[in-house]
């Protein structure tokens, strides 16, 4: 390359990296880093902004405390603790990485110096703590400000209890946690306490206290805390902590950041930051942009705009939540977002030029007779961000190369399409992006829901049953365009990709070299490529996924909205075949079944057992944990998703044989604890009977002249 292009080249990159382009004639503004779309690169869970720091200039990306459950708790707690009023003085905030710990503490500090008069003094204390400088080059463990709180003769934070005290580097973090806790109960000199602290420190704190012995009061108090903050059927209080009026711990990661249920009219965390994406203000100004109407940026600016939109998307959040039994937190709801509204910066690199999202549009639209530009258009609309896997199709392409014409450009198209689901890969740069991908693709994809009387669409475009989509597109792609329903949703990008596959899959017929059985094969493979597009933005948009029923029924269930239908089928599947309780002794939990000829099978031909729900009425004194838990006699089991899915799946008619291994493993662990129960229980040994393989012997219990035996028959 000559010298002076590749000098322009490099001027312009420098330029770009602090100015921003305008789309309507393509100068640099100033301003560029800081609007939509490509602030949303601020937002990703690589940059700094994803980790906060008390007290600093990096604020989150939304630049405002959003409204928890546990940020009103906390602002009612800083107006009581300086009144006087009868609070714990002690909060332990409890949670992994990326659930608001440091800004719910920073939240609370300015809360507690707003209704002092010596406000300032606390809030320059703890700027200049959390400052790094030439003279300080770390944070300290434990920062304690000495000035008078209402009754407190000061406050102690611990902003991050999982490292060392450099001022007592021989102590491990557990045995500082211990002694912290110590200081809690015992000190004379009254101080307010904030900690935030991993799961795992506690861990560590409770088998060390419990080893070394020399702190009983803190192993009772870390063994109260470990019940409050694990999830059970029976939880105890956490604010304040049960039997420690002193102490109040709040776990962070069991409350929802997405469950619209929890908030009774308020809008829910992660709606709150959706919201941010409908101020227009944020975004550029695209009213002179030649480029907007196929600008998948600018779809997406509209489409979530609107708040049913932002509604189904929240929705799809938690009903990953209820799939994987997994709590979203704040850097990850961010970083989801970032992915889906801009993606990774490394798909905006053309050469070695880093191009803008406007740049990068203007420049695929340079090549708009290619399939691969509308393709890359459609894949950055955020429902296809959201589900991003697509078939390579690889079996029909390898055959479709060998009969194909070598040079032909009637039917480039066909083999564009070919060539561009063959160099597609979701993209797996970050943690987010590879859950994407793989999990929750997996499991709520709405190009895989098939219900055949669903209606997709909304009240200002015509409705059309998911039935009658599929059908459409499987005449021809032409006829599913034809829809409203579906052409008056579709990105222009989208509509302009099906236009082009419909234009030259028809083209195939006039192909000589293929015989007709592979031209029908591709023409179908193709239509259900469209039909895919078109169902994956219906149902983002309607918040409707794959199992859709199955994950309302059991919110419903959940919610206590319906009866407790499973019970039977709880029982059912604990017995087995026919009316007596049924159990392998030969395999241990989540194994297959033996052959018949090697089984040895214990039978209790009758049998009572109890399955009822666990009554776990709410309470103020703990976050809401939306779980529901049943018994089975005297052994609580926690009802998951994938449980659920189960009994209702053998209710219509699923052989239990092919139920999922954690099914059966936890089949197994609950018929372990019965027997374990009726091993004590005499009378039920008269009943009990070991059939030994196919042989039909059989070991009874027998018991004569007051002694005990088994006896085999057979």
């Amino acid at each position: 390359m000559p010298r002076f292009v590749g000098t322009v080249i490099q001027h312009c990159c420098n330029m770009y990296s602090n100015r921003k382009i305008d789309m309507s004639n393509e100068e640099l503004n100033p301003e560029a880093e800081m609007l939509f779309p490509a602030a949303f690169s601020r937002w990703s869970g690589a940059k700094e902004s994803a980790v906060k720091t008390p007290f600093t200039s990096v604020k989150s990306p939304i630049k405002r405390t959003i409204e928890t459950t546990l940020v009103a708790r906390l602002r009612n707690w800083a107006k009581n603790i300086v009144s006087g009023e009868s609070e714990p003085r002690a909060v332990f905030l409890v949670g992994g990485a990326g659930n608001g710990k440091s800004e719910a503490i920073e939240f609370v500090i300015r809360e507690i110096a707003s209704h002092l008069d010596t406000g300032d003094e606390l809030l320059r204390f703890f700027q200049g703590e959390f400052s790094i400088n030439e003279q300080r080059k770390f944070f300290e463990r434990k920062v304690v400000f000495p000035g008078k709180i209402g009754q407190y003769n000061g406050l102690v934070l611990v902003q991050d209890a999982s490292v060392r005290d450099h001022n007592q580097y021989e102590k491990k973090i557990e045995q500082l946690l211990c002694e912290d806790i110590t200081d809690i109960i015992q000190e004379d000199d009254k101080k307010i306490y904030l900690f935030c602290v991993n799961r795992g420190v506690f861990a560590q704190a409770l088998v060390f206290a419990s080893d070394v012995k020399l702190h009983d009061i803190a192993t009772q108090v870390l063994e109260t805390i470990s019940r409050a903050v694990t999830l059970s059927p029976f939880p105890v209080d956490a604010w304040p902590l049960d039997n420690y009026d002193e102490i109040a711990v709040w776990p962070m990661d069991v409350e929802s950041l997405v469950d619209g249920n929890l908030y009774s009219g308020e809008a829910s965390p992660v709606s709150q930051i959706l919201s941010c994406i409908a101020d227009k203000e944020k975004w550029m100004d695209h009213s002179n942009c030649p480029h907007k109407k196929y600008c998948p940026f600018k779809f997406n600016q509209d489409t979530l705009a609107k708040p049913q939109y932002r509604e189904s998307f929240s929705k799809l959040l938690y009903y990953f939540e209820i799939v994987s039994g997994k709590r979203w937190n704040f850097r990850e709801i961010y970083a989801v977002i970032s992915h889906i509204m801009l993606g990774p910066d490394h798909t905006f690199r053309v050469g070695r030029v880093n191009l803008s999202p406007c740049q990068w549009v203007t420049k695929k639209l340079e090549s708009a007779d290619s399939l691969d530009t509308w393709f890359d258009l459609s894949m950055k609309l955020y429902h296809h961000a959201l589900f991003p896997n697509w078939p390579t199709f690889g079996p029909l392409r390898t055959e479709y190369y060998k009969r194909r014409p070598k040079e032909n450009a009637q039917f480039s198209t066909v083999n564009e399409f070919f060539s561009m689901l063959r160099g597609w890969s979701p993209d797996t740069s970050s943690a987010v992006a590879r859950l994407l991908a793989g999990a929750f693709s997996k499991a709520l994809d709405p190009a895989s829901y098939s219900k055949p009387k669903t209606l997709l669409g909304n009240a200002s475009h015509a409705e059309a049953a998911c039935l009658e989509i599929d059908e459409a597109f499987s005449y021809s792609i032409k006829q599913g365009l034809a829809l409203k329903t579906v052409s008056k949703s579709l990105a222009k990008c989208e509509y302009k990709l099906l236009e082009m596959l419909d234009e030259g899959s028809e083209k195939l017929d006039l192909l000589g070299q293929l015989n007709s059985k592979l031209v029908g094969t591709i023409k179908g493979h193709i239509r259900a490529f469209a039909c895919r597009i078109a169902k994956r933005g219906l149902g983002t948009r309607n918040g409707i996924c794959k199992e859709w029923e199955y994950v309302n029924a059991f919110i419903d269930t959940v919610l206590g909205q319906v009866g407790d239908d499973y019970k039977t089928e709880v029982w059912n599947l604990l017995k087995g075949n026919g009316e007596s309780f049924d159990m392998s002794l030969v395999t241990t939990f989540g194994q297959p079944e033996p052959p018949r000829a090697k089984d040895a099978r214990l039978r209790i031909p009758s049998l009572k057992v109890k399955v009822k729900s666990v009554d776990r009425p709410p309470s103020s004194k703990r976050p809401t944990d939306s779980l529901h838990f049943f018994k089975v006699n005297d052994f609580p089991i926690l009802l998951s998703y994938e449980l659920f899915l189960a009994f209702r799946q053998v209710g219509f008619g699923l052989v239990p044989a092919c139920l999922h291994e954690k099914v059966f493993s936890l089949l197994d662990n609950t018929k372990a604890k019965l027997l374990g129960e009726l091993a004590k229980d005499k009378s039920i040994l008269e009943h009990l009977e070991i059939r030994i393989g196919t042989t039909g012997e059989t070991v009874r219990f027998h018991e004569t002249n007051g002694e005990a035996r088994f006896i085999s028959q057979g």
